[in-house]
């Protein structure tokens, strides 16, 4: 948090670089919403963690001396953001018919968020390893 705090500008940044590289990959999983094979419950959430994996690694790719707090922040924006758009639109989440729709959807989304910290964990170790390897301690 604190070096969140100290690189407010790098958070900012992280954060932008984030959705940016989420825009077209939310464009393309709506676009392929569309094929006759990718439409249905599991292709839209398995497309929607791919998407935020993707916008991690590519934040932990482009912030490599900052990679961990700057895809936290940019994860904790995403989850902000998310639980915002969850309370404003509540009721078109709300189904009579399916009381646990709207639970389960707001758990994938949460999940789906989470998936931004998978994807910038192999910058993370990548990184280390390397640093490792130039002070020769490995």
């Amino acid at each position: 948090m604190r070096e969140i705090l100290a690189h407010k500008l790098l958070a900012i940044r992280a954060i932008l670089t984030g959705f940016i590289v989420l825009l077209p990959l939310t464009a393309a999983k709506h676009r392929l919403a569309y094929l006759p094979w990718a439409d249905g419950p599991l292709q839209f959430w398995s497309l929607t963690c791919l998407s935020f994996a993707v916008s991690g690694w590519v934040v932990a790719r482009t912030h490599r001396g900052h990679h961990a707090p700057m895809v936290m922040a940019f994860t904790v924006y995403a989850l902000a953001y998310k639980v915002l758009m969850f309370t404003l639109v509540f009721q078109h989440f709300q189904s009579a018919s399916d009381p646990l729709q709207l639970p389960l959807d707001f758990a994938l989304t949460l999940l789906s968020v989470l998936c931004a910290t998978a994807g910038g964990l192999p910058g993370w170790d990548l990184d280390e390893s390397k640093s490792r390897a130039q002070r020769g301690t490995d």
